[in-house]
């Protein structure tokens, strides 16, 4: 039986449809994951050239053969083995975590949190002092590193942000 294989290549990604030539779906399956195809879905087709048969059509047009003419093979026998599992899957196309990216984007993140709090009671502070007393110099020397303290925070934040984007990126992007 030929099967129409639909699935993506384990290193690139890119989607690819194989015509794999096999006894029963199962076979296609681990055949199409030898050639390094994550199969996504498989589709009976009894009436659809294989991909060898294609290439040597390409290759070498012939003129129609007699019935007597030896036929070849459409595709090498590929050896026998079961259909991965998810686990197996999961197990070739491990990428790094790096880990060092997150702990420095979770740091960030803390000291941004930290920077806001302190902020925000260094701002009420100078509030309280600006209406119950005057406005000294102090006040509004509190005032603005209450606001200079939330703008520090807001760039930590940022800054974890961009590790955590990085990361993700690298991870996205990684190649074994």
């Amino acid at each position: 039986m030929r099967y129409k294989i639909e699935g993506a290549d384990a290193k690139t990604g890119k989607a690819r449809v194989l015509r794999i030539e096999a006894d029963d779906e199962e076979q296609a399956a681990a055949r199409a994951h030898d050639m390094g195809v994550l199969v996504s879905a498989i589709h009976a087709r009894p009436d659809m050239a294989t991909d060898r048969e294609i290439a040597l059509s390409d290759m070498n047009p012939a003129p129609a053969r007699s019935a007597s003419a030896s036929s070849y093979s459409a595709m090498p026998a590929a050896t026998a083995t079961a259909t991965p599992t998810n686990e197996q899957r999961k197990q070739v196309l491990v990428c790094p975590e790096y880990a060092g990216l997150r702990a420095v984007s979770i740091l960030l993140h803390i000291l941004a949190l930290l920077t806001y709090v302190v902020g925000l009671i260094t701002l009420m502070v100078s509030v309280y002092s600006a209406t119950h007393w005057d406005w000294h110099d102090t006040t509004r020397y509190i005032l603005a590193t209450g606001a200079g303290l939330i703008v520090s925070g807001a760039v930590l934040h940022g800054m974890s942000a961009s590790c955590d984007a990085l990361r993700d990126i690298a991870q996205n992007s990684f190649r074994k």
